[in-house]
């Protein structure tokens, strides 16, 4: 490294002063040097050689005469620091590279403020606003992967934690201002899944263990609102689902206004249970006032947006299986 340093230096002393030869030639000779005259990029390149080494540092100006690229190498290699600039001076981007490897130690990018735009390292890759914020990153430890979004169009942050080799992963998304708006775990054959409003308050958790499904939905307060289970089941077609098997739908005073239980015998039938708030039963269940986050179709289309999951909720008919 030591040796490295003082033929760059030497290196330098030469390019800055020159040697005897012709200026308009395409190559200069000295005694241990020769220069080697190229475009490149719309640059003007002058690159001396250690002719033992095949080593020298290529300094790029642009039409104006003012450093554009700084560069190391060993024959026609990189080898050592390469360095860009913007016109006013300031650093645009620097690599490193180590013998003769086609790919750099690490990458460097700058805004002209001075600022870091981007590093690539041994880790990976990170990206950053004007500020120094970051907005974007794909790196590794070893041992878990990570990545990091910042959406542009949407108060959204996404976060997400893979294990390397495993088969587990973490995700989460915030707002722009750090409040949690989803929580989640997936493994092969296990997933946990937590929804949060604006102001990170719990509304909605979704689970899978085993062969046993569990959504439940939350009041403001924290108090359970519907809570629905299911039972994994294979159909004809070799495909998995899951079939409800219970389904309770809570005031907020505690009391259970709707509950339907899933019996299956010969044919399956729902046994219904309907309270008022005040805990009287009715024959009839009260209007629904509005519907769970559960209980929406997840559609593509606006003509099914809204629409209550189950036939059943209001009418204790037994829902029909997907096919």
């Amino acid at each position: 490294m030591r040796k490295s340093l003082l033929y760059t230096m030497l290196v330098i002393l030469l390019v800055l002063f020159g040697c005897s030869g012709k200026s308009n030639e395409k190559v200069e000779t000295c005694p241990e040097v020769k220069f080697i005259h190229y475009s490149i990029n719309g640059l003007n390149c002058r690159r001396p050689v250690i002719l033992k080494m095949h080593q020298g540092v290529a300094i790029c100006r642009d039409a104006e005469g003012r450093i554009a690229e700084i560069s190391d190498a060993h024959f026609v290699v990189p080898w050592g620091a390469v360095r860009e600039y913007y016109p006013s001076g300031t650093l645009k981007s620097e690599a490193f590279y180590e013998s003769m490897m086609a790919q750099s130690l690490y990458r460097k990018e700058f805004y002209e403020s001075g600022v870091l735009k981007y590093l690539k390292d041994s880790l990976g890759t990170r990206s950053f606003d004007g500020s120094g914020k970051l907005i974007e990153a794909d790196t590794s430890d070893g041992k878990w992967k990570y990545n990091y979004r910042e959406s542009v169009d949407e108060d959204r942050v996404y976060e997400r934690r893979e294990n390397i080799g495993g088969d587990s992963a973490f995700s989460r998304t915030l707002s722009k201002k750090g409040v949690l708006l989803a929580d989640g775990f997936r493994s092969r054959e296990n997933y946990w899944n937590k929804l949060f409003d604006s102001t990170g308050t719990l509304f909605y958790y979704e689970e899978v263990k085993d062969s046993l499904k569990t959504e439940i939905d939350y009041y403001s307060d924290g108090k359970v609102w519907v809570k629905k289970e299911f039972h994994k089941s294979q159909l004809a077609n070799g495909r998995e689902t899951f079939d409800l098997d219970l389904f309770v739908e809570y005031a907020e005073s505690g009391v259970a206004l709707r509950e339907y239980e899933i019996v299956k015998d010969s044919l399956p039938y729902a046994i219904c249970r309907f309270r008022n708030e005040g805990g009287d039963s009715l024959t009839v269940p009260e209007r629904r006032k509005k519907w769970p986050y559960s209980m929406k179709e997840h559609c593509v289309y606006d003509l099914c947006k809204g629409r209550p999951r189950y036939d059943f909720v209001d009418s204790c008919a037994v829902p029909k299986l997907d096919p």
